[in-house]
């Protein structure tokens, strides 16, 4: 009897901690892809200023379209300079721009540094492919690469194109044959590659919707001559839009310079173009991929995201005023996780006051 009160007491303490187990989340941050599209600051005075933060969270349960989450009450903004007060948060449809041209300049340390050396995979091959195979009718593309030894970009096919099996051997003999880096990468000479490029686009780039699009490892780049400003008044004449993809790992093996990471984020700003940086080192493929798919529909406009209205004012007495020259940057926080598990995914972004 001692031992059937015994089994009984086993088996009722077993189902008591099943049913208080919170259930396995199905929605890790590896199912979503978020990133800012663009910032507009509105009725600014010194102390206070509006912001319209434009964004995306793409769910691949979703056939990778907007998730239906609710959002507002997980949604906050953080920055060392301001404070956001979160005033509304609704679905808009942004701009229908047209057919595009797309410049691609891979930074190669970026594919060495997100580069699955025990599954022998490039995340950054897989990525390219799959937005290339997505690019959509009558828009067409180049592909380009900086490598950081010895320091140049080069060119892949005979301008732009519409065909992305010409680049299939191509991909495979650059992206696929990365080694583990051992030491940290020196300079590169991003600002040249970026003055080039832009002039390739501007000579043949076709249609009006020009792009160049940025797979940047982060790691410092020299001027020689070619300065932030210069690039970024280039991009602005020649009307062409410029985008940034970034990658988050890498902290050994490459030499950052954030007083300078605002090139990415005022060229975006002032161009038309966004910045998305991985949101996890070791789930960026998923999102990268989530990206991919809906890459060509960002490009071309008349695409559904959301847009979020802030009451912006100073964080203390070191913010300067709310004028021209101003520039803070912040990240744009959202909570995916379920209401067991916290998952903040941060979205980076930029206030630039012209």
């Amino acid at each position: 009897m001692r031992k059937l009160l015994l089994r009984y007491f086993v088996l009722f303490s077993f189902a008591c901690t099943v049913s208080c187990t919170p259930p396995v989340d199905s929605s890790p941050s590896s199912t979503f892809s978020c990133g800012v599209l663009s910032t507009r600051a509105e009725n600014i005075s010194a102390q206070e200023l509006t912001l319209k933060v434009r964004f995306f969270v793409l769910e691949g349960e979703e056939s990778d379209q907007l998730t239906k989450k609710t959002i507002e009450n997980n949604l906050t903004l953080y920055s060392s300079d301001v404070i956001g007060t979160l005033l509304d948060n609704r679905e808009v449809t942004t701009p229908y721009s047209g057919n595009y041209s797309c410049a691609i300049l891979l930074d190669k340390v970026y594919n060495i540094i997100s580069y699955d050396f025990d599954r022998k995979l490039s995340p950054t091959e897989s990525f390219l492919r799959k937005f290339l195979k997505n690019q959509g009718d009558n828009n067409s593309f180049l592909f380009s690469i900086l490598e950081p030894n010895p320091q140049y970009a080069s060119f892949f096919g005979k301008g732009f194109t519409s065909n992305d099996a010409g680049l299939d051997l191509p991909l495979a003999r650059l992206l696929n044959n990365a080694e583990k880096l051992t030491e940290k990468i020196s300079k590169l000479p991003l600002l040249q590659s970026i003055d080039i490029l832009l002039d390739t686009i501007n000579r043949s780039g076709k249609g009006n919707n020009r792009n160049l699009l940025l797979l940047y490892s982060r790691t410092s780049y020299l001027n020689s001559g070619i300065t932030k400003d210069s690039v970024i008044n280039k991009a602005k004449r020649y009307g062409i839009k410029v985008s940034t993809i970034m990658e988050k790992g890498g902290e050994y093996y490459v030499d950052y310079d954030l007083a300078n990471d605002d090139l990415f984020f005022k060229i975006a700003d002032i161009t038309g173009g966004f910045v998305y940086k991985n949101n996890d080192f070791l789930t960026s493929y998923f999102d990268r991929m989530i990206l991919a798919r809906r890459l060509g529909n960002i490009l071309e406009g008349n695409f559904k995201c959301f847009e979020s209205t802030w009451k912006i004012v100073p964080k203390g007495i070191w913010t300067d005023p709310f004028q021209s020259g101003f520039y803070a940057e912040g990240n744009l926080e959202i909570d995916l996780g379920t209401q067991f598990l916290s998952d903040v995914t941060e979205l980076p972004f930029s206030i630039n006051l012209k």
